[in-house]
């Protein structure tokens, strides 16, 4: 990655553990697509809303990729919405920034010309 991770905490405080297990998702994610230049990671509270007395998390990216690509998710009115437990709301939003990546590979592969020895009479 070409900039430094970032991550906010927004109305929370910073959690050196949360922070850890952002880092290491990031770094999966970097494993599987090496073309991530840039990573932002935002962990808020779900617009103040609360579930049984417990806060609501969410957790929202945005992955700068080479050649200008940006793939953005998480939080509320997305399909991992929000999470009483932070640790899930994290689980879930690089579940989705894999998934868009897994599509955005798959993507970059169908515009790839083949060698021109696969192709006939080529």
């Amino acid at each position: 990655m070409q900039t430094p991770v970032q991550i906010t905490f927004h109305q929370l405080e910073p959690s050196p553990d949360v922070e850890e297990r952002i880092r290491e998702k990031v770094a999966k994610l970097e494993h599987f697509h090496d073309g991530i230049i840039s990573c932002r990671v935002v962990v808020e509270p779900a617009a103040h809303l609360h579930h049984n007395g417990k806060n609501l998390y969410s957790v929202r990216f945005e992955l700068g990729l080479a050649g200008g690509k940006t793939i953005v998710g998480g939080g509320p009115g997305t399909s991992n919405d929000t999470f009483d437990d932070v640790y899930a709301a994290i689980k879930a939003s690089f579940e989705a920034a894999k998934r868009q990546l897994h599509d955005h590979v798959g993507k970059e592969r169908e515009h790839v010309a083949p060698p021109l020895d696969t192709i006939p009479g080529g």
